[in-house]
């Protein structure tokens, strides 16, 4: 750092102008000389310092450049996982629910064809109990038939018998 150019002899003079001893006065200047060569700072001092945040400055926008980069290309790996991870996401999905297609289709085969069993065996018993119960009442109905046969003639039989025993008490005479 630079010193600055100050008069001591000139600002010592001037303090006790104003009222100062001159060894007040003194210790004052000895004060501001070494405040002034140590403190301040010079156009050079303010040139580097410029310089300095310059290339401060051009780090910066290199370092954001490159932090924006890396996030770019991060955002755009992160991008693509979602994507594949999307992709097969839907894979597994759509193959599941093929899976599923197939064993509920097997399922209503499966059951169309235990329901198809079953109507067909009791089909099969319907029309054996219907076979079965035809012959009954076929059976049942000759039986009636042929006691009311047997009954009827017995009531002809006897109705005749009466009429033959009626003709004989009460002949019948014939007409002039």
């Amino acid at each position: 750092m630079n010193t600055v150019n100050f008069d001591t002899l000139k600002a010592a003079k001037s303090l006790q102008d104003v009222g100062f001893e001159a060894r007040q006065a003194e210790a004052v200047v000895v004060m501001v000389t070494c405040a002034l060569s140590e403190g301040l700072a010079t156009k050079d001092d303010v040139r580097e310092l410029k310089a300095g945040l310059a290339a401060l400055d051009s780090k910066i926008d290199n370092g954001l450049e490159a932090l924006e980069s890396k996030i770019d290309n991060g955002l755009e790996a992160l991008e693509s996982k979602i994507d594949n991870g999307l992709e097969a996401l839907e894979s597994k999905i759509d193959n599941g629910l093929a899976a599923l297609d197939s064993k509920i289709d097997n399922g209503l085969a499966a059951l169309d064809s235990k329901i198809d069993n079953g109507l067909a065996a009791l089909d099969g018993k319907i029309g054996n109990g219907l076979v079965a119960l035809n012959v009954k009442i076929d059976t049942g109905l000759n039986d009636v038939t042929q006691k009311l046969t047997i009954r009827l003639g017995g009531i002809v039989i006897g109705a005749i018998t009466l009429l033959e025993v009626l003709n004989r008490i009460f002949p019948v005479v014939p007409a002039p």
